[in-house]
């Protein structure tokens, strides 16, 4: 029973986060409204299912959407999700360290991340970190280009 009333407010979490994320960011760009208006029914359609998994699926899509936010919009957001449901927004930094310490990018979702997590920095001004992940996105960059080299005659 104890397993099943913390799955259950585990799910009820996840749907508060979700749901904070999607009405926040439909306030601060009206642009997105349609779009998030559809990912909210899918989140509620997620959530009446009890389906644990798929809103971690969802939480980590709308995560990735916060990397898209100006740095004022996440720390507003940050304290609205930690109000609704004690936990806090995705540490973006934590998350851009471990793809920096490791030195590459293994795929594209990385290479995505660290470019949006660029802009981010940029607006804070953090000249070093940003030096080094222009290095790691032009590295993985260069390595999708074909060796023209070896083929010229």
């Amino acid at each position: 029973m104890d397993k099943n009333i913390k799955r259950l407010a585990e799910i009820k979490s996840h749907r508060a986060w979700c749901i904070t994320v999607i009405e926040y960011i439909s306030e601060v760009d009206n642009s997105a409204a349609y779009m998030l208006s559809n990912f909210k029914a899918i989140v509620e359609a997620t959530y009446k299912r009890r389906n644990l998994g798929g809103l971690k699926i969802l939480k980590k899509d709308l995560a990735e959407m916060v990397g898209d936010l100006s740095s004022y919009h996440q720390s507003v957001l940050s304290k609205l999700i930690i109000m609704s449901t004690n936990e806090p927004l995705v540490d973006l930094r934590k998350e851009a360290e471990c793809i920096v310490l490791k030195g590459y990018i293994d795929n594209d979702d990385d290479y995505r991340f660290l470019n949006n997590f660029l802009d981010y920095l940029i607006e804070d001004n953090d000249t070093k970190e940003i030096r080094k992940i222009n290095q790691i996105l032009d590295q993985y960059y260069d390595s999708l280009k074909p060796n023209t080299e070896n083929t010229k005659n």
